[in-house]
């Protein structure tokens, strides 16, 4: 992980862009009052993602309302992944590499052990969803 959060952004795997950005954007038109279905459903959409959208907006409400700490989401701008956004597209290259176990793992380090197998799952279908539209994870 410690690859993920030393590299720029913009030198990142596709996937990770765009799935860093979405979660940037995602958290804040919550703090907006925007409707964050269609800020990431538009984005989606143009990356041809649009089944990605339901398991993800999934995965973000089980994080935002359920975390067992505090979490740390950058701003759409910044350059370098915070160790959450890390932990994330490291769940989604596990989902993709068939490896239920650290996407288990991850979820049930991020919000309460109730909740970790529906953000499992939505990972789990976000990565799926991008992979089938050829964006890959590091």
């Amino acid at each position: 992980m410690t690859k993920l959060t030393s590299r720029p952004l913009d030198r990142q795997s596709e996937g990770t862009q765009l799935f860093t950005f979405a979660v940037r954007r995602w958290v804040k038109a919550a703090v907006d009052g925007q409707c964050v279905c269609h800020v990431i459903g538009a984005a989606f959409r143009t990356a041809g993602l649009q089944e990605a959208s339901v398991p993800f907006h999934a995965a973000m409400q089980t994080l935002c309302q359920n975390a067992r700490k505090p979490l740390r989401f950058g701003t759409p701008e910044r350059s370098l992944l915070s160790i959450q956004e890390a932990q994330l597209v490291h769940a989604l290259g596990a989902a993709a590499s068939d490896r239920q176990d650290i996407v288990r793992r991850i979820a049930e380090g991020l919000v309460f052990p109730d909740l970790a197998p529906s953000l499992s799952a939505s990972l789990d279908r976000v990565s799926r969803a991008f992979i089938r539209s050829g964006f890959s994870f590091e």
